[in-house]
């Protein structure tokens, strides 16, 4: 679940004033994600649509998941942001250290994710990988990313 939220904050967001950590083409993007407990299902791949072009920021990782409160650093190298996070989030804090990579038909991130406090059933310490893949125009059925505000 931390990782479901982690992938839609980071696909979620919308432009703001800050520098550009990267861009999310409008279409339909696949998402999936091994979190080391075996690999993805088949067919479980999380699509949504983007109806138009967009970007992300700093500021806009800073806003966090919901119920979540984050503050975020990104440092950008080219196509590579490397990424250190702290949210408090379900009664805990959460603290990520990750690497992303972005180009224009796919991106990726792996991290890895401490919890401190929160509920018993969050393991404290997990890794993630998450890839997206960008299939064409959205689909019929397509989960539409959120609107701006």
């Amino acid at each position: 679940m931390r990782g479901l939220t982690l992938a839609l904050l980071l696909l979620g967001t919308l432009p703001a004033a800050a520098e550009t950590l990267g861009s999310i083409k409008a279409g339909e993007w696949v998402m999936t994600m091994d979190t080391g407990d075996g690999p993805p299902k088949p067919g479980s791949g999380f699509r949504i649509c983007y109806k138009t072009d967009r970007t992300f920021t700093e500021a806009d990782l800073n806003r966090g998941g919901a119920g979540a409160h984050c503050t975020t650093t990104a440092q950008r190298s080219g196509d590579v942001v490397n990424l250190h996070s702290v949210c408090k989030v379900a009664g805990g804090v959460m603290t990520t250290d990750s690497v992303m990579t972005h180009g224009d038909n796919d991106m990726s991130m792996s991290g890895k994710s401490h919890m401190e406090g929160g509920p018993a059933n969050i393991p404290a310490d997990t890794v993630m990988h998450i890839n997206w893949h960008h299939t064409g125009p959205c689909q019929p059925g397509d989960r539409a990313a959120p609107d701006a505000p």
